[in-house]
């Protein structure tokens, strides 16, 4: 579902040079005034933007393109065109990322119910690193390293826990160390007695 305006002004972005990739094509719009009026007119536009199958190859509109894809190939895509991810982690944390005037923000949450998740991450981001406990606001100690222009951590993070990770360009990276490949975790104390 998608207004036929949004789908009109993504048309004229496109012809103009935007790149837009699309998990699917857009069906109807989300009106009862005119809805079979606009979306045939929805349906022209999706017909000349969008190829017909995901993973064809995309469609060049003016000096844009357009992809249909699995969601699995859009870091593909994206890294075709020169655009690295925001984050690289061989199995991510649910995550969301927003970009502030002197700092990039990523909040990461683990969702299993039982289990700690420790991922290297890497974030396309460039200054110091903190580590905010979303839950107690609390700053936590970080070791990270700066790698071709991505700043490195490695984080764990508690079942059904989340955790604020800020990348400050306003203050220069410190706490700079190696980061350990797996968190460190007791498995048993042994009493000599």
């Amino acid at each position: 579902v998608m207004p036929l305006e949004t789908m009109e002004k993504v048309r004229a972005q496109v012809e103009k040079g935007l790149l837009v990739v699309a998990l699917r094509r857009p069906v109807e719009v989300p009106t009862f005034k005119e809805h079979d009026a606009q979306t045939a007119k929805l349906h022209e536009i999706v017909e000349g933007l969008f190829p017909e199958k995901v993973g064809t190859t995309p469609r060049v509109i003016g000096k844009g393109v357009a992809f249909l894809a699995d969601e699995q190939d859009v870091p593909r895509i994206l890294q075709s065109v020169g655009i690295e991810p925001q984050l690289i982690a061989d199995n991510p944390f649910q995550w969301i990322h927003r970009a502030g005037a002197d700092y990039d923000l990523f909040l990461l949450h683990n969702p299993l119910p039982d289990q700690i998740h420790y991922e290297i991450c890497s974030f396309r981001a460039k200054g110091c690193l903190e580590i905010w406990n979303a839950h107690t606001g609390k700053i936590e100690p970080a070791s990270y390293q700066i790698e071709g222009g991505r700043v490195v951590a490695g984080i764990g993070i508690g079942p059904n826990e989340s955790r604020l990770v800020i990348i400050r360009r306003d203050k220069p990276a410190e706490g700079l160390d190696s980061v350990p490949t797996h968190p460190e975790k007791t498995v048993t104390t042994v009493n000599g007695d």
